[in-house]
């Protein structure tokens, strides 16, 4: 199950004890991770070929596509009739390893295609440059919303590109006010990270942030990461939802220029 590999003649050599002893054999489940594993019947007898062919069933220990695998249709069966609270911890932690090891093995079968590829002609300089502009993407991400918002940030005093993919909004305050508010965008490969909170370094400032303000459109779908702390909001987009993050930053630009001016 672990990729390991058969001992010489193993099978036949099972099969051939079980026969002397007398008994029949119904059959013989061999089960490696996946059912792209068989066994190697290089030093085989015709006669063992067949008769092991006859009786042989692979069960993979874990299955993507829903066919009969051990996990789904033995040890998960087991955990729901057992009632040993042991046996119950032990088959859930194997399942866990088989799992695990399942998501290794894809992982070096996505890699060994992938170096395939990459001694075909150019295909290694190419996925380099790749590498490269992948790698300068998160800053470049950032650069695009430092250029729209420079000079058009109001009614946060402060704004700057920090450690090349952080884009930060800073130092708004409401009347009669403390404490302070600021938006940072953090740009990643996959997207963006957007958090809405309060200046820490205020004491005693209000925790509940959608309390302050209400019925913010830019705001309603950020969340906080703690529920016991609501000082913080969060934010994940992807990739593709640029469009989006410059809506919500426009959006709550609007909105906390009108709050500001309640009086």
């Amino acid at each position: 199950m672990n990729n390991a590999c058969d001992m010489d003649r193993q099978l036949p050599d099972y099969y051939n004890y079980i026969r002397k002893l007398e008994y029949d054999i119904i059959s013989i489940v061999y089960i490696p991770l996946l059912n792209n594993k068989v066994p190697n019947t290089t030093n085989w007898k015709e006669f063992e070929k067949t008769s092991i062919k006859k009786c042989f069933k692979i069960v993979p220990a874990f299955s993507n596509n829903k066919e009969r695998n051990l996990c789904d249709n033995w040890l998960k069966k087991c955990i729901n009739s057992s009632d040993n609270i042991d046996c119950i911890s032990g088959l859930r932690q194997y399942v866990k390893l088989i799992k695990f090891l399942n998501i290794n093995n894809m992982d070096n079968v996505i890699l060994e295609k992938f170096y395939e590829n990459l001694k075909i002609g150019e295909n290694l300089n190419t996925a380099i440059s790749i590498r490269n502009m992948l790698n300068e993407l998160p800053e470049y991400l950032a650069s695009r919303i430092h250029n729209r918002y420079m000079t058009n940030h109001s009614p946060f005093t402060a704004f700057c590109h920090y450690k090349e993919s952080i884009i930060i909004f800073d130092g708004f305050a409401l009347n009669r006010e403390k404490n302070s508010y600021k938006l940072d965008v953090e740009c990643y490969e996959s997207g963006y990270d957007l958090y809405f909170r309060s200046n820490r370094d205020c004491p005693n400032s209000e925790k509940n942030i959608k309390a302050i303000f209400p019925n913010f459109e830019s705001l309603k779908d950020f969340q906080s990461e703690d529920e016991n702390d609501i000082s913080d909001l969060f934010l994940h987009l992807g990739f593709n939802e640029e469009e989006k993050v410059i809506h919500i930053i426009d959006t709550l630009l609007k909105e906390l220029s009108m709050k500001k001016l309640e009086k």
